[in-house]
């Protein structure tokens, strides 16, 4: 039987949501993979916890102050995390988290703007050995065109950082925030703690509304 270990979190919903200079690279290179979903055996240690979240609306999301357009171009990691720890939850004796870096591509920003062709989004949840944190947050592969709302930005927490990359280029991933290219105009919500029903989308004509008013 599949080892678990649950961690109670709080949850937030809004009514109208339908939401060391170490280099990084040293770390796990054999777990390098082209995608976040991770799969479990009966010998795993399993942790399922996905810290607090909130689901924005569209209307919400569209108000973010980062908002990018990109192609997920690699993924790095897993790596056991020093800079997503939650002091409360080092009583428990078993207590680990992992975090998985995905490099995304920029096509444009569509929120306020930033000088990095590539960007880092730092997902939580990961396996390593036999090791799995399991988490509701969206997945990512390889070649993915996305939209990415809400990204928390904040160069100070981040100590972990890939060769190559500056803690500016590295951003936080909130749950429910990212859309996959379905046409030439669309995007559509990914399911992550929610099951979003498929009208759950984005349009590059909706942004381009957004710039004429402004």
């Amino acid at each position: 039987m599949i080892k678990r270990i649950f961690v109670s979190s709080l949850i937030f919903t809004t009514l109208v949501a339908c939401q060391s200079e170490e280099s990084a690279n040293d770390q796990n290179l054999d777990n390098l993979a082209l995608s976040t979903e991770v799969s479990t055996t009966s010998d795993d240690l399993v942790y399922e916890h996905d810290g607090y979240y909130e689901v924005n609306t569209i209307d919400e999301l569209m108000a973010s102050q980062y908002i990018v357009k990109g192609k997920v171009v690699d993924i790095l990691g897993p790596y056991e995390t020093e800079d997503l720890i939650n002091e409360d939850f080092l009583k428990y004796d078993d207590y680990f988290k992992f975090h998985t870096d995905i490099v995304i591509e920029v096509d444009d920003y569509l929120g306020e703007a930033l000088p990095f062709e590539e960007i880092v989004v730092r997902r939580e949840g990961g396996k390593i050995d036999d090791r799995v944190h399991i988490t509701e947050f969206e997945n990512f592969a390889v070649g993915d065109e996305v939209i990415i709302f809400n990204l928390e930005n904040d160069p100070e927490r981040y100590t972990q950082i890939s060769e190559g990359y500056k803690p500016e280029q590295y951003f936080s991933l909130l749950m429910n925030t990212t859309f996959k290219k379905e046409n030439n105009n669309e995007f559509v919500r990914l399911d992550g703690v929610f099951e979003f029903d498929r009208n759950e989308k984005v349009t590059m004509d909706m942004f381009e509304e957004k710039l004429s008013k402004n």
